[in-house]
This record gives structure tokens, sequence and C-alpha cells, in this order.
């Protein structure tokens, strides 16, 4: 650790451990499933459409 944070952390402790990732995999399951650029931006504001081919 930098000497100069030590105070810092002092003050604002992190934990020792990661956290646990979140499960985005409902995010993920309804970007797949958007036909539409306005489907796709209901799940994700920042997300870009493109039109996928038919299988």
């Amino acid at each position: 650790m930098a000497r100069d944070a030590k105070s810092f952390l002092a003050d604002h402790p992190l934990p020792e451990q990661p956290l646990p990732a979140p499960d985005i995999a409902p995010y993920l399951d309804a970007l797949a499933a958007a036909k539409t650029p306005a489907e796709v931006s209901a799940v994700s504001p920042t997300a870009s459409w493109t039109p996928r081919s038919p299988p």
C-alpha cells in the first residue's frame, strides 16, 4: 500500500476479500431476446443494437 494512502484507507477501510459479482444473467437473457432498439434500450440504455441475421 502506498504510504500516501494509509491515512485515507484508515478512514475508509475496504473489505479484505473481493465482493461477489452480481448476477447479470437476467440482463444477458433479456438482451439476447431483444428484437428492436426499444427493447434493447429498455434493458440497457447505453447498449447499441444490431439486427441479427435470420438463422
